[in-house]
Parts: C-alpha cells; sequence; structure tokens
C-alpha cells in the first residue's frame, strides 16, 4: 500500500467554481504558501485545461489542473497540516497514475517537501519521482531594511536610475482597475514580445487577471510615462502571514530605458509606506533573479518543479 490513504477518503471535485467557500476557507485555515490565493488559482484555468480539486477529511484540500493526460498540482497546492501532506500526495498519485492511468503528475514544491517526497518514494514500489526540470529562486525583503531614500554608496547606481528617468519622464501612477482593460492587454502583449525569460505561467492567466479586474488582489498599480500606460505590479497579502505581501504581478512595454528598476523601486517604496514587514518579489530562473538582486533582497528560498510517474 505504499503508507497511501484509502480513497475513499478522497473525493475529485470538478465544478471547482461551486465550491469556491469551502476552498476559500481550507485556505484561510491550512495556506502556508504565498501562492494561496483562490482567486489566483481560478485564473490558472485555460483553454484546453479544466480545474480539479481534491476534498479529504477535516476540511482538507489539495488544487490542481487537468490537461490531456497530465495532472497538474497547483504550487504547493496540498492545503493540510505539514504532517499530513505526503499522505495525502500519495492518494492523489494512486487516483492519478494507477486508477486514471494519467501519464504523470506534475508538481511545484518547497525545497523541505520535495526532500520529504524524493524521501519519501524512494521505497515505493508504485511511483517515482523524477529529477527537477526547473528550479524557481524566491527573493524575500525585510522591510524595515530597505532605505526608501536609496542613500549611500551601495544605492548609488540605482539613485542615478530613479533620478534620470523622472527627469526625463512625466510620470503618473494609477489604480490598474481604473486603466481601460485593452491598454493594460497592450501592455501585455507587448512584454511578451520582448520577454527574453521563460515564464511558468501562461498569457491567459494574465489574461483572466485582467478581465476580473484583479478580482483577489489587494493592490494593482500601472505607470504611465509620457502619458502611455506602461507598467503593471500587482499582489496581495499573503494568507496567514503577518504584514507579508506577495508581488505576483509584474509586467512593462519595456519602452523606456530603467522602467524595471524605477516601476519596482516604486512598488517597494509604496509597499514599506504601506507598513508591509515583508516583502516576497516572486519566484523566476536564475537569470531573472539577477535582475531582483539589483534591489538588494535580505533572504531567498527555492520551490522545485518535477515529476512523478508510476514505476514500469
Amino acid at each position: 500500500m505504499d503508507g497511501a490513504l484509502e480513497l475513499t477518503c478522497m473525493k475529485v471535485i470538478r465544478d471547482v467554481r461551486k465550491h469556491r467557500p469551502l476552498l476559500n476557507t481550507a485556505i484561510k485555515k491550512y495556506g502556508h504558501s504565498v501562492e494561496h490565493n483562490l482567486h489566483h488559482y481560478l485564473a490558472t484555468e485555460a483553454p484546453g485545461s479544466a480545474l480539479v480539486a481534491f476534498s479529504f477529511p477535516e476540511g482538507m484540500y489539495a488544487l490542481g489542473n487537468l490537461k490531456n493526460d497530465v495532472l497538474g498540482l497547483f504550487p504547493d497546492g496540498i492545503l493540510a497540516p505539514p504532517e499530513r501532506r505526503f499522505r495525502i500526495l500519495q492518494d492523489i498519485l494512486s487516483y492519478a497514475l494507477v486508477r486514471n492511468k494519467m501519464k504523470k503528475v506534475t508538481l511545484e514544491v518547497s525545497e523541505p517537501f520535495r526532500r520529504e517526497i524524493v524521501s519519501g518514494l524512494a521505497a515505493s514500489r508504485r511511483f517515482r519521482a523524477c529529477r527537477a526540470n526547473g528550479i524557481l529562486y524566491w527573493p524575500v525583503f525585510r522591510m524595515e531594511l530597505f532605505d526608501s531614500r536609496l542613500k549611500g554608496r551601495r544605492w548609488k547606481k540605482m539613485r542615478n536610475i530613479r533620478n534620470r528617468f523622472a527627469k526625463h519622464h512625466r510620470i503618473r501612477t494609477v489604480d490598474s482597475k481604473k486603466v481601460p482593460k485593452g491598454k493594460l492587454l497592450a501592455v501585455l502583449r507587448q512584454w511578451e514580445r520582448k520577454r527574453r525569460h521563460s515564464d511558468t505561467v501562461t498569457r491567459e492567466y494574465y489574461q483572466n487577471v485582467i478581465g476580473s479586474g484583479f478580482r483577489g488582489f489587494r493592490t494593482a498599480k500601472t505607470i504611465y510615462v509620457d502619458g502611455e500606460p506602461c507598467t503593471i505590479t500587482a499582489g496581495w497579502n499573503v494568507q496567514n502571514g503577518e504584514k507579508h505581501y506577495y508581488s505576483a504581478i509584474g509586467i512593462l512595454n519595456y519602452r523606456h530605458k530603467g522602467l524595471g528598476e524605477f516601476a519596482n523601486l516604486m512598488d517597494l517604496i509604496l509597499l514599506k509606506k504601506k507598513g508591509y514587514k515583508l516583502v516576497d518579489f516572486g519566484g523566476s530562473g536564475y537569470s531573472l533573479l539577477n535582475f531582483k538582486n539589483k534591489f538588494r533582497p535580505q533572504h531567498m528560498y527555492k520551490t522545485y518543479l518535477f515529476s512523478i510517474v508510476r514505476r514500469k
């Protein structure tokens, strides 16, 4: 049995949107990742895929997405106490890989849970954890240590970028919800065309967020440069985290030199003014991490992307 829960304990939920109140309750009770935001999860639905959730006793859930013969679990998407998550995962593996003979189950999880999964499946006769096919790096800022004035030699380069950008452009920051959606979608298209780095979320996700009017987001800001909307930055308060903010979206059209640095600086300054203690700048590959490191985060953690398959 490999220590798996009985499948009778688990219920498969395909009409996920009808169960929003229960899922939201589970997130409030068991949320443990910056990604745990119900509307963020709902926005990941895309053509050719379908949201699916799994319910367990005591109000525990797992969030996922079905596409063809692959079950993708939402990032750290098992909403349960830490000591129960691996056993719940085993039940989901039995459902997907044994009962329904799916090709694989894909995951993105924290480093500690990745180690637990690899160790737990090492002796399994049924399932095998594949090597990680991606690692995301997540910088975190302790806002008490972020200097909004950018004083001193260590901030000289960033201070010059900020001052030069403000001197040569007319700048206005507005609530993204008040910007016509067509203009926001234009920023998204321009960003996508010029993007050099691979992203783990799809275009449809951003379109869904914009189309919903940033539902579930605490803040959403757009910077107008010389009369044109050029950026979208948005995020929310982290569930079960005291004064902890997740900067989930950072999009710009790359029309002006220094725009990315200026937009992120303004975001950090605003969040410090709002009294946040921690700001999570989101996961990315190593090359994009180099850009985020310009803002001098105090901490960094990793999440791992990998698959689990049935042993042959």
